[in-house]
This record gives structure tokens, sequence and C-alpha cells, in this order.
């Protein structure tokens, strides 16, 4: 008998609202509203030419490809229907003088007034891909695991090298600017649950992160689901690629399931 237990998928996508010249358009809420989530759930973002989708639970990487692109295609749609575009990158590729809006939310606008000017330059969009676990001292074993492979996973999927009509000389600038948050980065190693319990209420009670959706680390475990998610990647150009990104995510997590010794620590742990 099999005794392994099943390590299924979800994967999350920011995208961009742009119009027929590549301009952002604050559309992303109104859009949103209008795309049914049968399949998957859509969502608005941090900003109103961002939309957020994310897949149902998947078993197989097939089931994850269909699941994007259908996500994709609804919200293309429901875009087009506007005359306006998904585009899937990183940052804003074009210059632009108008700042970009916050989405009519009481949390977004809180996030606005504590980080000031953090929150104002961060505009990025992600894919974050959530491997489930049977508890949080696995999902931490993932995590100390897969951590070592943060630079090469980034590596993989860096979408990001134009901002603002400038060329960056960086593949990922939405990395770069996304660590600006104290609350981002690489995690830390940790020996326990206990550890990691101290850390997240360390950086809640300093005001580093509002609660524990706010952890912004590369790697954490989820807030609301029973996974691990990784949130390194670039919102990528295409589904497949978004799924051969969690084909690797969930192999690396396999490694760590299945293996006995607890991953060594790395430098800068």
């Amino acid at each position: 008998m099999n005794d392994r237990p099943s390590l299924t998928l979800g994967v999350e996508e920011e995208c961009l609202l742009v119009d027929a010249t590549g301009q952002l358009a604050a559309a992303g809420p109104e859009i949103s509203e209008q795309v049914d989530d049968l399949d998957g759930q859509v969502e608005h973002e941090l900003r109103r030419c961002q939309v957020e989708s994310a897949t149902a639970v998947c078993d197989t990487i097939d089931e994850v490809v269909k699941g994007l692109h259908t996500l994709r295609d609804r919200l293309a749609a429901r875009a087009a229907e506007q005359n306006l575009r998904l585009l899937t990158s990183g940052t804003a590729p074009m210059a632009d003088d108008r700042p970009a809006r916050f989405t009519p939310d009481v949390r977004y606008h809180r996030m606005a007034r504590e980080f000031g000017g953090i929150a104002q330059a961060s505009l990025t969009c992600a894919c974050h891909v959530h491997v489930s676990i049977p508890d949080a001292a696995t999902g931490l074993r993932v995590s100390n695991h897969i951590r070592p492979w943060l630079p090469v996973l980034l590596a993989l999927t860096a979408n990001s090298p134009f901002h603002n009509g400038d060329d960056t000389a960086y593949a990922s600038w939405r990395h770069v600017l996304w660590t600006r948050w104290p609350s981002a980065g690489p995690p830390p190693h940790f020996d326990s649950v206990d550890a990691y319990e101290s850390r997240v209420d360390a950086l809640t009670a300093a005001g580093a992160a509002m609660d524990r959706a706010m952890l912004y680390w590369d790697i954490r475990l989820s807030a609301h689901q029973p996974t691990v998610e990784v949130r390194v990647a670039d919102v990528l150009p295409t589904p497949v690629e978004a799924a051969l990104l969690a084909a690797l995510i969930r192999g690396l997590a396999r490694q760590a399931v299945d293996s006995v010794p607890s991953p060594r620590r790395h430098p800068r742990s």
C-alpha cells in the first residue's frame, strides 16, 4: 500500500489590466466581479488596475494548465468587452504619470496608511504556488528544503525587466520592489512550529506585518489553507510555464516530504 500523502496543487496569478496603448486601466474590481469562479476563484487586488485568479485544487499538472487557461480566458473576455487587455507582466512596463489607484477596501487603505511609500510603489504581479501539507511541521520541512532553491526558481520565472518605461537591468524588477516590504524575502530556517509562531508573533507585534496574511516571505504557511505557499516567482507569460513552475515546486516538496534526514542549514539562515 502507498502511504505517501497526496500533494495537491493550486496556483494563483496576479495580472495587470491595460488599454490598447498599454496604459494601466483602473477596472479590476468591476471585471473580477463579472467573472464566474465555478472552476477557480477571481478576486480584486491591491490596485484597481490588477486582478487575481486562483485555480481550484488540482491533482495533476494537466488540471493546472486547464484551470489557468480557463481563468485567463474568462478574465480576458471580460476585459475585451471594455476594450482592455490582460497583461501578464511582473511590473507595469509602460510609463504612466497617473498614480495607480488603490482598490476600495478597508484593509488596502490601512496598508497604504501604515506603509506609506512602500505600498505606493507596490504595483507588482506574482505567481504563487500552493502545495498541500498534512500539518504545519511538514510545511516547515518543505519550506526549509525549498529555501536554497529560491534563486533558481526566481531565475527561471523572471518576467519583469521593464518598469515605468525603463529597462531596469534586472530580469525581475518585481522581486526588487517586493523585497522592500519588511516581512518579505526568503524565510528563516525553522527548526520547529514554535519557532515559526514566535517569529510570526514578533513581526506582527513590531508592526512589520499587520497580520499573518501579510507575511510576505518567498515561502510561507498559508494563513487560510492547509498548504505551503511558494511566492518567489513573477507572473508568467503562459499557463504552461506557470504549470511547469508548479511541477518543479511539487517535486521539491515531494523530496522534502519523503526525505528522512532534515534538510541541512544553508548560509544566511
